[in-house]
């Protein structure tokens, strides 16, 4: 046989689980010059080989492979000469032929592999390379900065991808905080164009009784007074339905930790305070990153804070860290006399100077696997609650002659705390720019748009809710969200989201369902509670009552209009439901 220099050296099969034979149709010289993989299993059992000196040979499996199996039968010279041809010896055309055969197999071997090979094109610049740099684990390979060779990159992949992954989390969060203040403003559109619309008919009922004849009572019903009151109370409400009081508007971000495969890192540039003396708290710039991966054997969750070395600060962590006056015999304790926090083992200190915790975490056999809480403007450790500087917010004070919320801003310039004794319990925190609390019996009364107890009034605003357990230790303290207060203005961005009423509901993409009933006839006209678009829209239309499987009322809709359609039934005596679906105008 002459082998053909462009002949296949490799074939590929699906197995259907009955089928044991496969051929091939590429020269092999002995049953051991092919290899077979089972999907990605080189395998030399189970199967023998066939030849076939003119048209390849077949694989023959004892047992049908799986159905589904991917088979590969692939060539494999050993690249070596068949033959040796002695000086005056015999000169014979069938060695020749193997001799030639054999080194073209190998060719075409070679051939293949070179086709599975990474070259670049014949046309590429000189001087570029191809040749691979020294396995270094984790890297990717990439081109260098003149596109003329490949290196390792800087970065493992792996990190990038947490990276990546970290980014992706916050872009999906930031959607989600998106939409929900998307859904919060079209709320407080609809509240305050329900309440417009409320006030405006009331006000027209008011006029229309003072026109009346005769005296008018006050107070009740077909009351000029009643109603012009009940005009004056909508106004009001659709005034201040768009704006928002008693809240949180800014809290400081400046703690900036990262969570890589069980290793914390608290970024440079954080800002951290460290309790150092009565009324004195250290500001801590971060100067370059602070990181630790190998922890105790640890289970639960844990306050992490730094603690001072030699060479500046380290993590620290507790999960039961305590605060007041008494020291306890060992653990992290927030000596709220002296203003310090230190370590006691023995009844001693350890360390001192450690810092307000940073953040709450999940550890689990030593790992930390996820960070529950960042402690950016508010925080805790043992009993005493803090807030730090720069938290702004809107203290209720009341309404303004109009009706409109009086708000009064602040903003914290100092650290402030409170530690509380067993008996507090857990509630709502206060906060003003001097002070902060939690008091469990005051509350936000929205109509007056104050903070009371039901009888005093305090001028605070809600900071978040903490829960305090029967040893008076903190267990955990959930701040406010911030809330952008929005005003009416903002909203013509929203105004078609979500809105609906007694027969619609119409969706922020104009998708506009809408549904009623219509009376009895033969034909009746229905007026659209919305209108449509145009008249590209869906009508389905039921009867009200059933005629039974031998006589079913069949209803049909014509002279179809944006604002109007007809339902002709054949039955004039009943009733018709219907459900249109469109676009809305």
């Amino acid at each position: 046989m002459v082998e053909n220099a462009r002949q296949t050296t490799v074939v590929h099969f699906i197995a259907d689980g009955e089928v044991k034979e496969f051929n091939f149709n590429f020269q092999i010289f002995e049953a051991g010059d092919v290899d077979v993989y089972l999907d990605e299993t080189l395998t030399d059992t189970g199967y023998n080989v066939s030849i076939d000196e003119n048209i390849g040979g077949k694989v023959i499996f004892s047992q049908p492979p799986v159905n589904g199996t991917r088979i590969t039968i692939i060539r494999n010279l050993d690249i070596k000469r068949t033959s040796d041809f002695q000086e005056g010896g015999a000169f014979r055309a069938k060695v020749i032929n193997h001799e030639l055969d054999y080194q073209v197999a190998t060719l075409q071997q070679l051939d293949e592999k070179i086709g599975r090979s990474m070259i670049y094109p014949p046309y590429v610049q000189d001087g570029v390379s191809m040749q691979l740099p020294l396995p270094s684990a984790g890297k990717a390979l990439v081109w260098n900065q003149q596109a003329t060779a490949l290196e390792n990159s800087s970065a493992v992949v792996d990190d990038l991808q947490n990276v990546t992954q970290q980014y992706r989390d916050a872009a999906k969060q930031a959607q989600i905080a998106a939409e929900s203040s998307k859904n919060e403003a079209a709320q407080a559109a609809l509240a305050s164009s329900d309440s417009a619309g409320q006030a405006e008919t009331f006000a027209q009922l008011a006029q229309d009784w003072a026109n009346k004849l005769g005296d008018t009572v006050d107070g009740i019903e077909y009351s000029a007074k009643k109603y012009a009151q009940e005009a004056k109370s909508y106004a009001r409400q659709a005034n201040v339905a768009s704006i928002q009081a008693n809240c949180i508007t800014a809290i400081p971000q400046d703690i900036n930790l990262e969570l890589n495969n069980g290793t914390l890192t608290l970024k440079a540039g954080s800002k951290v305070y460290v309790p150092n003396g009565v009324g004195v708290f250290d500001e801590y710039v971060v100067e370059s990153d602070i990181s630790r991966d190998a922890w105790s054997s640890i289970n639960g969750s844990y306050l992490v804070l730094l603690q001072p070395t030699d060479s500046g600060y380290a993590f620290g962590f507790s999960n039961n860290a305590t605060s007041g006056t008494t020291p306890p015999q060992s653990g992290v304790f927030f000596n709220t006399e002296t203003n310090i926090i230190s370590n006691y083992s023995g009844g001693s200190i350890s360390t001192q100077g450690w810092s307000l915790p940073l953040c709450v975490g999940t550890f689990s056999n030593g790992v930390i696997t996820s960070i529950d809480q960042v402690f950016n403007g508010f925080g805790y450790i043992g009993s005493t609650i803090f807030a730090l500087p720069g938290v702004e917010g809107l203290i209720p004070n009341g309404r303004n002659a109009d009706g409109s919320l009086n708000n009064t801003k602040f903003v914290t310039t100092s650290i402030l705390s409170k530690t509380y004794p067993i008996n507090v319990k857990t509630g709502t925190v206060f906060l003003t720019s001097i002070s902060i609390g939690a008091v469990p019996e005051w509350y936000y009364d929205s109509d007056k748009n104050i903070i009371t107890d039901g009888s005093d009034v305090y001028e605070y605003v809600e900071a978040g809710y903490c829960i305090v357990d029967s040893t008076g230790r903190v267990t955990s303290f959930k701040p406010k969200q911030v809330f952008r207060a929005v005003d009416v203005n903002d909203l013509d961005d929203v105004k078609y989201a979500v809105e609906s009423g007694n027969n619609y509901i119409y969706f922020p993409d104009k998708t506009l369902i809408q549904w009623g009933q219509a009376g009895a006839g033969s034909s009746v006209n229905v007026t659209l509670p919305k209108p449509f678009v145009n008249t590209s829209y869906s009508v389905t239309a039921l009867s009200t009552n059933d005629g039974g499987t031998s006589n079913p009322y069949r209803i049909s809709v014509y002279n179809r209009t944006a604002t109007n359609f007809n339902l002709v039934c054949t039955a004039a005596t009943i009733g018709k439901d219907w459900i249109a679906i469109g676009k809305g105008a």
